[in-house]
């Protein structure tokens, strides 16, 4: 059976020996430190944060995400995480999440990176080639194997700004509103 030509496209395109992780950084203060993992790959990963941050560790767990922009399209408007949640230190901070009822804050990035010598060649990789960050959840659920998330941007009317006046003279974009 041929290749869709997207599909033709993108292989096409790809470099050799590359291939992309992807990441999900949950953080909340019920957590003592984010949970972070890592998809399409078998081996817990250290991967930078952010551009020129110390590497950190992302635990290897299976995880499938459809995130806000893509759910526009089908109409629905938010994305969901889908995450296993056999490993108990994961089952445990989802737990915690879960019995807060407060929105947790995600992250979702794209990590490419090289084969060198038949190994990942997680040290080369810097930076990130896509993200997505200022998700936060609106509902946790949590099964047996499961943990799955609706998520979406924050509601900016609802958004808090405590200590802040907003004048004019200060935000001239006010003027008028």
């Amino acid at each position: 059976m041929p290749l869709p030509p997207a599909h033709a496209e993108a292989y096409a395109r790809a470099r050799p020996r590359h291939f992309f992780a992807g990441t999900l950084e949950i953080s909340h203060p019920a957590l003592a430190e984010p949970i972070r993992i890592v998809t399409g790959v078998d081996e817990d990963l250290m991967l930078p944060p952010s551009t020129g941050a110390t590497p950190v560790l992302f635990r290897a767990l299976p995880f499938s995400a459809s995130l806000p922009e893509e759910a526009l399209k089908d109409g629905s408007g938010d994305g969901r995480i889908s995450i296993d949640s056999t490993h108990p230190l994961l089952r445990e901070s989802v737990e915690a999440l879960a019995s807060t009822g407060t929105p947790a804050d995600v992250t979702y990035r794209d990590y490419e990176i090289a084969f060198t010598g038949g190994v990942a060649d997680v040290a080369a990789v810097t930076s990130y080639s896509y993200i997505l960050e200022g998700l936060v959840t609106k509902d946790i659920s949590l099964t047996a194997t499961r943990a799955e998330a609706s998520v979406n941007f924050p509601e900016d009317d609802n958004i808090n700004v405590p200590r802040r006046i907003f004048d004019v003279a200060t935000y001239p974009a006010l003027h008028g509103v």
